[in-house]
């Protein structure tokens, strides 16, 4: 009778841990989605951020730069913001926080185009 109550209690105890382990994965997974969401949201606050505070630099929209880079004529560019610094520099910043920017003498023009309505797509 004690050696059927040992086995039992060990089966138990084995059913136990499994479940703890298990538990134990299920929260290192969760904390794992909560530092995904935490740095989603840090980076949505910045680019907010820096839409904000660069959103009177220009306006925003869609625009396409005239190079003089072979085989990169026109460049499409989707911008926050947009502005020509005093070197002569274009730059522009992307609605996701990014700065590009084109050296003097490498663009010759900018214009604002119509959206492609693929790109719009692809952004949701």
């Amino acid at each position: 009778m004690t050696e059927e109550l040992n086995e039992s209690t060990k089966r138990e105890l084995q059913s136990t841990k499994r479940e703890l382990q298990s538990t134990k994965r299920e929260l290192q997974s969760t904390k794992r989605e909560l530092q995904s969401t935490k740095r989603e949201f840090q980076s949505t606050k910045r680019i907010k951020d820096i839409a904000t505070e660069y959103g009177d630099l220009g306006a925003a929209g869609n625009y396409t730069v005239n190079t003089s880079i072979a085989g990169e004529e026109n460049v499409p560019i989707i911008a926050s913001s947009i502005r020509v610094l005093d070197g002569g520099e274009l730059n522009f910043l992307t609605d996701t926080g990014q700065w590009f920017l084109f050296a003097q003498g490498t663009w010759k023009s900018v214009r604002p185009t119509q959206p492609d309505p693929k790109t719009l797509e692809d952004r949701g």
